[in-house]
């Protein structure tokens, strides 16, 4: 009953009249010199969502350790799919504070510890066995 209810209104009706909303404010936003990237990456977040349940729900095994399988698969996303993702815009952004004489080195940085985070993590687990 509640999980119908959450996919069926929440997720298939609510969610992208919320998404559109923030569009529309994000667009208003700009219109007045304000910034309107909070409103826009709301909106993301919210036309993601069924995306990520369903991610979700695909991760659960329903067995005794399912919290536990869940959070090594999430673990897993995020740093086999994420952390690359951010290595690479942290890379863009480091070139492109480089041409416009900023300070860069912090965002090299950044990538690296970006790209090393997996490496550590199987650093750990063999260290603890």
């Amino acid at each position: 009953m509640f999980k119908a209810f959450v996919n069926q209104i929440v997720v298939a009706k609510l969610v992208p009249v919320l998404a559109a909303y923030f569009v529309l404010k994000a667009t208003l936003d700009g219109a007045a010199g304000e910034n309107p990237l909070p409103s826009i990456i709301a909106a993301l977040f919210l036309m993601s969502l069924s995306a990520t349940m369903q991610l979700m729900q695909g991760w659960n095994s329903g067995g005794q350790y399912a919290t536990t399988d869940m959070l090594t698969s999430l673990w897993n996303y995020i740093v086999g799919q994420i952390m690359p993702a951010a290595a690479g815009l942290a890379c863009v952004g480091a070139v492109i504070n480089f041409v416009r004489h900023r300070p860069w080195t912090r965002m090299v940085f950044a990538a690296i510890s970006f790209l090393s985070v997996s490496g550590l993590l199987t650093l750990f687990q063999a260290m603890a066995a």
